[in-house]
Protein backbone atom coordinates (compact mmCIF):
# COMPACT_ATOMS: atom_id res chain seq x y z
CA UNK A 1 0.00 0.00 0.00
CA UNK A 2 1.32 3.21 -0.40
CA UNK A 3 2.31 6.25 1.75
CA UNK A 4 -0.04 9.09 2.27
CA UNK A 5 0.21 12.03 0.22
CA UNK A 6 1.93 15.13 2.47
CA UNK A 7 -1.45 17.18 1.66
CA UNK A 8 -2.91 14.23 4.23
CA UNK A 9 -2.21 16.03 7.97
CA UNK A 10 -3.81 13.01 9.66
CA UNK A 11 -1.34 10.48 7.95
CA UNK A 12 -4.24 7.96 7.53
CA UNK A 13 -3.77 4.97 4.65
CA UNK A 14 -7.32 4.71 2.91
CA UNK A 15 -7.93 1.47 1.28
CA UNK A 16 -10.27 1.53 -1.83
CA UNK A 17 -11.80 -1.06 -3.61
CA UNK A 18 -14.77 -1.38 -6.17
CA UNK A 19 -15.80 -4.70 -8.52
CA UNK A 20 -18.00 -4.10 -11.45
CA UNK A 21 -20.06 -7.54 -12.78
CA UNK A 22 -20.61 -7.69 -16.33
CA UNK A 23 -22.84 -10.52 -18.20
CA UNK A 24 -21.24 -11.53 -21.81
CA UNK A 25 -24.98 -12.06 -23.30
CA UNK A 26 -23.14 -13.53 -26.17
CA UNK A 27 -21.94 -16.45 -24.59
CA UNK A 28 -25.46 -17.15 -22.71
CA UNK A 29 -27.36 -17.00 -25.81
CA UNK A 30 -24.65 -19.07 -27.34
CA UNK A 31 -24.67 -21.66 -24.44
CA UNK A 32 -29.11 -21.85 -25.21
CA UNK A 33 -28.23 -21.90 -28.56
CA UNK A 34 -25.92 -25.26 -27.95
CA UNK A 35 -28.26 -26.76 -25.65
CA UNK A 36 -31.43 -26.14 -27.79
CA UNK A 37 -29.57 -28.10 -30.55
CA UNK A 38 -28.54 -31.44 -28.15
CA UNK A 39 -32.01 -31.59 -27.30
CA UNK A 40 -33.23 -31.36 -31.01
CA UNK A 41 -30.68 -34.17 -31.82
CA UNK A 42 -31.50 -35.76 -29.03
CA UNK A 43 -35.38 -36.01 -29.87
CA UNK A 44 -34.22 -36.73 -33.44
CA UNK A 45 -31.48 -39.08 -33.13
CA UNK A 46 -32.39 -40.83 -29.41
CA UNK A 47 -33.54 -44.20 -28.55
CA UNK A 48 -37.50 -44.54 -29.72
CA UNK A 49 -39.51 -45.25 -26.87
CA UNK A 50 -42.28 -47.48 -28.89
CA UNK A 51 -39.24 -49.42 -29.58
CA UNK A 52 -38.02 -50.50 -26.32
CA UNK A 53 -38.77 -54.00 -25.51
CA UNK A 54 -37.97 -53.35 -21.73
CA UNK A 55 -40.73 -51.61 -20.57
CA UNK A 56 -44.03 -53.03 -18.43
CA UNK A 57 -45.71 -53.78 -21.10
CA UNK A 58 -43.12 -56.35 -22.75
Amino acid sequence: MQDPKPANISGSKTVTHSYTHRIDWGYVAAGVGMLAIAFVAYRIFGPDPEDDESGPLA
